[in-house]
């Protein structure tokens, strides 16, 4: 599934991260992609966050933080659901079926900066 998204200016974005039992640097991580996100001028409107061994296969989050996601989507209006992970293209559609919203995963938003870089020159 191809994760190019035209991402519009000020959008209102959920971040999502999944600590894993072997992350050290989950909380460095998430602060970079704060930077990230404000880097390509969206607002982040709530973070969402677990910790679990291994990622989920289908949706990345357990089911439950799934949900969870939707839910702060929906009270937030946010736009979009970010990523601090690269997901996996069944994850990527599971989550955007689940949210009902874009998910754009790390290396989406890597691109996204590129692409601001680009337009600047």
């Amino acid at each position: 599934m191809n994760e190019e998204i035209l991402i519009e200016e000020k959008a209102p974005v959920v971040l999502a991260g999944l600590e894993l039992d072997s992350d050290e640097d989950f909380e460095h991580s998430m602060e970079e992609m704060l930077s990230l996100i404000d880097a390509c001028n969206m607002e982040v409107v709530d973070v969402v966050r677990q910790k679990l061994p291994h990622p989920e296969a289908g949706t990345y989050l357990g089911k439950g933080k799934a949900n969870e996601l939707k839910e702060a989507v929906l009270q937030t209006g946010a736009a979009y659901c970010i990523f601090e992970g690269n997901l996996s293209p069944a994850q990527l559609k599971n989550l955007q079926n689940i949210t009902v919203r874009p998910v754009i995963s790390l290396w989406a938003l890597a691109v996204q900066i590129l692409a601001i870089i680009m337009r600047s020159d």
